[in-house]
């Protein structure tokens, strides 16, 4: 049999977890698509030099290594940008942005009233606890 006190979920933990997500989409796809354009001017930079560098093999190899890395690295964030990037769609919307800071504000209302429900006690009015007969 379940235990009410023990059991409990909490509403806002349900609430809160959608809000970060949203509310850190959007400067992590700036970051993601900063790193992207920065792996792109390294692509560049490293075909450039493989093109016009009179190296030798070592060296070419190394910078073939060196590419290989900056192309894995620029996957994994054009991945992280493809991923974010309905989020960020949809936060484009006035309506849904506005949808947002309502639940915002709805989830501190749900938090206080479970902080009230928590510290909850009462006051006796006419009996005094602990009183003698």
């Amino acid at each position: 049999m379940a235990n009410k006190q023990t059991d409990k979920l909490l509403i806002s933990q349900s609430i809160e977890p959608f809000l970060n997500i949203v509310n850190k989409a959007t400067t992590a796809y700036q970051y993601a698509t900063q790193q992207m354009n920065k792996c792109d001017n390294a692509t560049q930079d490293c075909l450039h030099k493989i093109e016009l560098d009179d190296s030798l093999y070592e060296d070419r190899a190394r910078t073939a290594t060196q590419l290989r890395t900056i192309r894995q690295d620029r996957r994994y964030y054009k991945n992280t940008v493809e991923t974010l990037e309905p989020i960020i769609t949809f936060l484009e919307n006035p309506q849904n942005k506005k949808a947002v800071d309502i639940l915002t504000n709805v989830l501190g209302k749900i938090r206080k009233v479970e902080s009230y429900h928590n510290n909850r006690c009462y006051i006796p009015k006419v009996i005094k606890l602990n009183e003698n007969k």
